[in-house]
């Protein structure tokens, strides 16, 4: 795969600088065309290069270009700040305004302040550990019942009729976290530390505030989603402990334990189709039914091998969507071993994949791919608006799967919350032990989630559930997004309710525009009331119905 080197990424940027300077300001959209197409370059060489290597961990060639965009990818950041900084000078700024909009500057002053030469190193050691986390959790392996299996190959027992069969597996799985837990907790203590560095060559006092620069948030801050987090816990929490009741009601126990989690009732699972290729092809068959244009973008993926979704050995775990820039089409990678839960996790990266690809024409690469909260909020609303499809896979299971996810949604909330909460402890007591950081989950568990049960597991009672949540590792403060998402979400599926087509003509809409506002702007401008207004999320709980 071809790509660049420290030398090749500074002459390229040279040059843009001997422009701009020749220039003297009077062409600088001529800049920008040239400036975007080889960051446009540079970020389909390292989504390629990540999606090969989390396809095949074990793959040494894949392993190597992983490496050598983890040692390139700083000097081109560096350089990129730069260029920004100059785009963003008062002489040239109103030009470059009048092409890619205030919300796109607005991230460039947020990310440029992000970087300096002086982080260069620390950036390169990030990357490094990140990608030496995912090679681990992709080479982890689990043993149930003399069988050897990859963490999402264990996937579907979760949801298995057996009891016995559910609660060996669910010890299985963290059995094989347990093994690594001295590795996984190394890792993180390294990550806090270089990152914490980061931020004070920087000038901050922790990491937080360069973390929400880095996601190019603007328009709030940490107080604002501490005061989201409080809501949750004031409006939520009750509502889950609720779900968590009936749900332990349905299955005939005094208490969810961890391997009941994912089982809704005594009746039989829903199963959808058994192998990936069997779900794409339901998927189509349904997919106008969503909204033609769903449709036809469904079909070019498909049919331009855009999607990676069958589980194998070697692979990484999780789902995600990675947009491609020299082909102007996004990248949807997730591992379908048959279970619910998988058709949901393909359905939440097809809305992010459906949304960059309705917003590919824009001349921005941060007007295509939003800023994560606004992104999250198309993926969950097809979630939720995607009923033809669940109808087709479920069939006569379609209302109890619709009910399960719906409840599991906003059962999500108080953990969403409890990430982002022990992020925010760990950044900001970097010194703390491994014991210190499970300490601190424990307190925040017993105000989110309290009466989530261990089942005896040992890596739960010790209070190392954060560790299996890849955001903590890979994306830093990322996961708050879902919770800001789903509370967006949750007001389109209440609109559609009585009315589904205006629902799916706003979602389309909110698609459409991708990153070309910033978070609030663009609730306001399609009529969604902010997460971060008081009493939103009370007013949902409020009007829906949660049968």
């Amino acid at each position: 795969m071809a790509g660049f080197d420290a030398t090749s990424v500074s002459a390229e940027y040279a040059q843009l600088r001997n422009l701009i300077m020749a220039n003297a300001g009077d062409r600088p959209v001529e800049v920008f065309r040239k400036w975007e197409s080889l960051r446009r370059s540079v970020a389909a060489w390292k989504a390629r290069a990540q999606l090969e290597m989390r396809q095949d961990a074990s793959n040494a060639v894949a392993a190597a270009n992983g490496r050598s965009v983890a040692e390139t990818l700083p000097i081109y950041e560096a350089h990129d700040a730069e260029l920004k900084a100059h785009l963003l000078a008062p002489e040239r700024r109103m030009w470059i305004q009048g092409v890619v909009g205030a919300a796109t500057l607005a991230r460039w002053e947020a990310e440029a302040t992000a970087i300096a030469a002086a982080t260069q190193d620390d950036l390169t050691l990030e990357a490094r550990l990140t990608n030496e986390y995912f090679q681990l959790i992709g080479t982890m392996r689990a043993t149930l019942r003399g069988q050897e299996y990859s963490l999402a190959g264990l996937a579907p027992y979760a949801e298995d009729e057996d009891d016995s069969l559910r609660r060996e597996a669910c010890y299985a799985g963290w059995n094989a976290f347990g093994r690594q837990s001295t590795k996984l907790d190394t890792l993180f203590d390294e990550l806090v530390r270089c990152r914490t560095s980061m931020a004070q060559k920087l000038g901050h006092e922790s990491y937080i505030p360069l973390a929400y620069k880095r996601l190019g948030r603007t328009g709030y801050g940490p107080g604002q989603v501490a005061r989201f987090r409080d809501e949750i816990a004031e409006s939520i929490v009750p509502l889950a402990e609720m779900f968590a009741r009936d749900q332990a009601g349905a299955l005939g126990v005094n208490a969810l334990m961890p391997w009941d989690e994912a089982l809704p009732d005594r009746f039989p699972t829903p199963r959808p189709p058994e192998t990936a290729q069997e779900l794409i092809l339901s998927l189509r068959s349904v997919a106008a039914a969503v909204h033609p244009t769903f449709e036809d973008f469904l079909l070019r993926m498909k049919d331009g091998g855009f999607m990676d979704l069958s589980d194998r050995p070697g692979k990484a775990g999780g789902a995600f969507c990675t947009f491609l820039p020299d082909v102007a089409m996004p990248f949807v990678f997730a591992n379908y071993a048959g279970t619910s839960r998988n058709v949901g996790s393909i359905v939440h990266e097809l809305g992010h994949a459906f949304q960059n690809y309705q917003s590919r024409h824009y001349p921005a690469l941060e007007q295509i791919i939003p800023t994560s909260e606004i992104g999250e909020i198309h993926s969950i609303a097809l979630e939720l608006l995607a009923r033809p499809i669940y109808d087709k896979l479920f069939k006569a299971d379609s209302a109890r799967y619709r009910s399960y996810q719906l409840r599991s949604l906003i059962g999500m909330l108080p953990y969403i919350a409890a990430i982002d909460h022990f992020q925010e402890l760990a950044y900001t007591s970097p010194a703390a032990t491994p014991l210190e950081r499970c300490e601190m989950w424990l307190e925040i568990e017993r105000r989110y989630l309290p009466r989530r049960a261990t089942g005896g597991i040992e890596a739960l009672e010790q209070g190392a559930r954060w560790q299996r949540q890849r955001h903590v590792y890979a994306f830093p403060f990322y996961y708050i997004e879902y919770g800001l998402a789903i509370c967006c979400a949750l007001q389109l599926w209440l609109q559609s309710l009585n009315d589904r087509n205006a629902a799916i003509e706003k979602w389309l809409r909110l698609c459409s525009l991708g990153g070309t506002l910033g978070f609030e702007a663009l609730l306001d401008h399609v009529a969604i009331s902010s997460p971060f207004n008081p009493g939103t999320l009370t007013q949902i709980v409020s009007e829906a119905q949660w049968n």
